[in-house]
Formats: C-alpha cells, sequence, structure tokens
C-alpha cells in the first residue's frame, strides 16, 4: 500500500464546537453532509485551493459534462497532468507548455472551472479519454517494438497494463455485461459479448458515462491524492453506487476519498469514514463540526438528528409511513423523522435524545400510536416527551370523523349526501367492531399484561429481588376482571356509535377504512390518495386542519 495523506486542512469553524480545523483521515475516507444552500460544494474547493503543498488534491465537481467523446487524440505522456489536473484541450496544449505551475493553478479558475472555482461546470470528457487512449497506444508501441527487438530464443515480457486496462476492467465490474472497446480511436461498447450489438460509446446511458468518468479520472490520479467527489451521487442508481466507490477505494487505497453529498443514505455507506456536518456559510466562513454518532440510535437516524435546524419528532415507520406522509404537513415547523421501528424504537431514541445535553436545542419529542394503552400510560410518556394519538393507529387517522366531514366538504358532497355517507360508514365500522369484539378485547388485554411485565427491569440486587419483582407483577393481573372490564368499553364504544371512540381499540386497516371508503363510493386506494393531496394541497385546508385537530399538541 502506497503511503496516504494522514490529515487534510479545512477551514476554520464559527462552531464553539469545532476548535481544530485539520482532520485526521488515517486509514479513513470524508464525508461532508448538510442541507442544500449551507456551503459544501464551496468548502470542497476551499479545499483544493488551500492544500497544503505537500498534497496533491483532486476534485471532481458536480457540475459537469457527461458527453461522451466520439473521436479520441495522441498525446504525449509530458502533457497527461496538462490534460488532466488543469482541462487543457488537446489542440492548446502548445500555449501552456512553457507555462509555471504557479502560472498554471493561476489558470485553473478560468480554463479548468469556466470562471468560477467554486460551481463552475468542468468539461473534461475528451482529455480524459485522448489521455487513456495516448497512454494505450504508447504502450502498445512500446511493447511491439519490444517484440521487433526480440533476440533468439529471449523471453518476450508481457505487455505492461494501460491505464485504459484498468478502467475498462472496473467498468465490466459495475457493468457486467458491457465490454468497452477502442476501434481503430472510435470507442466503442459491445453487449453480453455479441460484436453484432455494439454500438457508440456516445450512445452509452447516463449511469455509465459517469461511471467511466469517475473510474477514469479515479485510475489516473496521481499517487496519494486526495480525491473531492461533489454529489458522488448523480446519475447513478443507488443499486451501483455502494458498489463503485467501495472498489475505487479499494483500489486506490494510497488515496483518500472526500464525498461532499446532501445524501444521507449514501453518506451512512462510507464505513470508517470521519462525518463532516456543515451547518451553514455566511460568505466568508464556515459553520461545521466533526461528529461520531449518536450512542444508542441507528447511523442514519444519528445523521439526520445532527443534521435538523428545528426541533426534532420522531415517529414510528419509514419515509413510506403513514405516520411521516401524515406528521410531516402536521408537524410542518418541525423535523419529523422517522425511527425506522415501531414505537418502542420512537420511546428508546427519544429518550437517548432528550438525556444528552447538545441535544436539548432540538427538544426532541415523539409521537406514538395509542395501540392498547391506557391514559395513565400515556401521562406517563408524555412526560418523557413521547405524545400518543388517541386512535389505535395512525391509519385510523383517515377515518375519523372529523376528517372524513372535512374531505366531503372538499369533494363538494351535498348536505344530504354527507349525511348519508356517515350514516353508512358508522353502521359500517359498528358492524365491523362487533364482527371482530372478542379479538379486540383478547388483545387489548394481552397488550395490557405485556406492559405490566415490560415493568421488571433490570438492576436487581439478588434473585431474591427477582422473585418478588415478579411476584409483585404477576398477582397483580387480575386477567378476569381486565377482559371484563375491557369488554364493557368495547360495548359501550359500540353502542354510542362514536366512531371515534371505536377506532381506539380498533385497527383502521383491519375494515373500517374499507367502510369508509365504501360510504363515500370510492375504493380504499382512490380515498388514500385523494386525502393525501387535500392533506397537502393549500386549496383546501380543511383536511389539513382536521388532521392538525386530532394530533397531538407539541410545546413550543
Amino acid at each position: 500500500m502506497t503511503e496516504r495523506a494522514v490529515e487534510i486542512m479545512l477551514p476554520v469553524s464559527t462552531s464553539a464546537n469545532q476548535s481544530n480545523n485539520k482532520i485526521d483521515v488515517s486509514g479513513k475516507q470524508v464525508v461532508i453532509t448538510g442541507a442544500n444552500g449551507s456551503g459544501k460544494t464551496r468548502m470542497g474547493a476551499w479545499i483544493e485551493i488551500n492544500a497544503q503543498s505537500n498534497v496533491i488534491v483532486k476534485r471532481i465537481s458536480a457540475q459537469k459534462s457527461i458527453k461522451f467523446p466520439t473521436l479520441t487524440h495522441l498525446a504525449k505522456e509530458s502533457d497527461y497532468s496538462l490534460m488532466l489536473d488543469y482541462s487543457i484541450k488537446h489542440g492548446s496544449l502548445s500555449s501552456y507548455r512553457s507555462y509555471t505551475k504557479k502560472n498554471l493553478d493561476q489558470s485553473k479558475r478560468n480554463v479548468k472551472y469556466g470562471g468560477d472555482y467554486f460551481v463552475g461546470a468542468l468539461d473534461d470528457y475528451q482529455q480524459l479519454l485522448d489521455v487513456l487512449y495516448s497512454d494505450y497506444t504508447a504502450k502498445a508501441s512500446d511493447f511491439l517494438q519490444s517484440y521487433t527487438n526480440l533476440e533468439e530464443d529471449a523471453t518476450l515480457e508481457a505487455p505492461a497494463e494501460t491505464l485504459l486496462d484498468n478502467v475498462k476492467r472496473l467498468w465490466s465490474i459495475i457493468f457486467p455485461l458491457k465490454e468497452f472497446v477502442m476501434s481503430s480511436n472510435e470507442p466503442r461498447v459491445i453487449h453480453d459479448g455479441k460484436q453484432e450489438e455494439s454500438y457508440r460509446a456516445s450512445d452509452m446511458s447516463d449511469g455509465e458515462r459517469v461511471g467511466f468518468y469517475l473510474i477514469g479520472h479515479v485510475v489516473t490520479a496521481p499517487k496519494s491524492s486526495v480525491i473531492i467527489i461533489d454529489e458522488p451521487e448523480l446519475h447513478l442508481h443507488k443499486v451501483i453506487q455502494n458498489k463503485i466507490f467501495d472498489l475505487l477505494e479499494s483500489e486506490r487505497d494510497d488515496c483518500v476519498f472526500v464525498y461532499v453529498t446532501h445524501d444521507l443514505d449514501f453518506a451512512v455507506s462510507r464505513r470508517n469514514a470521519v462525518n463532516v456536518w456543515v451547518k451553514g456559510y455566511n460568505g466568508k466562513a464556515w459553520d461545521w463540526e466533526e461528529f461520531d454518532n449518536v450512542d444508542g440510535l441507528p447511523e442514519l437516524l444519528s445523521l439526520r438528528v445532527k443534521g435538523s435546524r428545528e426541533s426534532v419528532v420522531l415517529v414510528e415507520g419509514d419515509y413510506d409511513s403513514w405516520d411521516y406522509k401524515i406528521y410531516s404537513v402536521v408537524y410542518s415547523d418541525f423535523t419529523v423523522l422517522p425511527s425506522g421501528g415501531g414505537a418502542r424504537s420512537v420511546i428508546n431514541y427519544t429518550n437517548t435524545l432528550r438525556g444528552m445535553d447538545h441535544m436539548h436545542r432540538l427538544k426532541p419529542v415523539g409521537i406514538i400510536d395509542r395501540d392498547f394503552r391506557t391514559d395513565m400510560d400515556i401521562s406517563s410518556l408524555e412526560a418523557k416527551g413521547i405524545y400518543a394519538i388517541n386512535t389505535y393507529k395512525v391509519e385510523n387517522l383517515l377515518v375519523s370523523r372529523v376528517v372524513i366531514e372535512a374531505f366531503m366538504e372538499c369533494a363538494s358532497y351535498t348536505k344530504d349526501q354527507a349525511s348519508k355517507a356517515m350514516d353508512h360508514i358508522i353502521l359500517g365500522v359498528k358492524e365491523k367492531i362487533k364482527e371482530n369484539r372478542d379479538r379486540i378485547v383478547a388483545n387489548a388485554v394481552a397488550s395490557s399484561v405485556r406492559e405490566k411485565f415490560r415493568s421488571i427491569g433490570l438492576g436487581h440486587a439478588d434473585a431474591d429481588s427477582l422473585r418478588h419483582n415478579v411476584a409483585s407483577v404477576y398477582n397483580s393481573v387480575d386477567l378476569d376482571k381486565m377482559i371484563e372490564d375491557v369488554s364493557a368499553t368495547v360495548d359501550a364504544y359500540i353502542a354510542s356509535g362514536d366512531i371515534d371512540n371505536m377506532l381506539k381499540l380498533y385497527s383502521a386497516k383491519k375494515g373500517a377504512l374499507y367502510a369508509v371508503a365504501s360510504g363515500l363510493g370510492l375504493s380504499v386506494v382512490s380515498y388514500e390518495e385523494q386525502i393525501m393531496r387535500y392533506l397537502s394541497s393549500d386549496h383546501c385546508s380543511g383536511v389539513r386542519d382536521a388532521f392538525i385537530s386530532i394530533c397531538p399538541v407539541i410545546p413550543g
């Protein structure tokens, strides 16, 4: 393994939590993340401009042309640096050969970055391909010369591996059914080994062209470089993102990779990386911090919490869940983050965050389903910053009476139509709950018993203490009384015809949602799609207001 850089320098941070601007990268990569507009790209450019004299930096900008050249040109090996490091085109090489490094560095802004060092677009695909082709041709010529001069009975050494050979090998690992070939000086691609199905390389997909571009620039980077890649996820399908950068890091283990990204999924994929969070840029200085993951939180959630500028609300499920879809609108002044799990995950993660002094600014809270929790359970959780909705599951919010009424108003139901629909809905929900009454009672009691036994924690002094605790909980469970009480509650809810009370103990997914959609003359899918459109729309705020009215109020 070639010696690699052990530290890189970042701009001095305005954050009181970041006193050192030199990052230790011994055996590690660097991931710079932050919200859009926080100054990440400018920081990447700053690293290139202000690198120490003994550090070689190669920056691959997010803004770049991926138009694949149709032809190539031969160049001298002494010109490779001009072409790759400064983006000098083949026809202009003679004008720059006499420049000193200082002159070249001064001209880089205009020549390579089109006048804007920070956000200028790269247009150097032609130069990259010219270097690859020239190196390939030169080494092929050397091999031919060696063969021509070979003495009788002498052994011919294998030809030297070219830069192009390396790029082709790595590119074929990522795109296994494709082979890159040079036909004369025209680049082509053969699909699945079938010559008759070859096509011009310029006709490759965006992902294939970007893959070749990235691999080419990494392969041709000088030894022990710091390679900055801005928005590495661009044009690459998530399936191959990790594969290509894992491969490149392994291939160039002499280099330090610095990724500048706002894709937190990609950021988490870079194992053993130094994480830098950029919180803002005021035009002169950056507010950034190096940070480790929050103990007790998954890595991705940890990154998202760290990057939040508003108070954090943790919810159940993921970004496709009803929890996130509804609460991200209801709590629009907060950063709503899915926990990736159920209520237990929300409770644990919220407790973790609230127990950390430096997280107090985010005022973390959690929102969970009511499930079969008692009012006493809910009050106890609220004291810890965890709030339960007043329905069994989050889907039940879609069939709350106030939401249904707001939906019908937005959908322009007449008063008579709305009244008949509501009667039909209440009857349908009652029938569904009657059908499932015994199961509802059994599950509600089972949930209560489970919660009682969950109160048995760790930290007992001895076995006798444990026995006493378990016996105390066991003796507190009067199963017959619990079944009798829950049965009476369920029967009272059914008799009242109050749809909101009925849904405290019954999942809408088990049939109530169908009853509501049917009463409205819609399919379940159609109702769900329309309710989401109304929830997100400014043209009919009634549905949004209805959801807000039945969700927990989070203290400011």
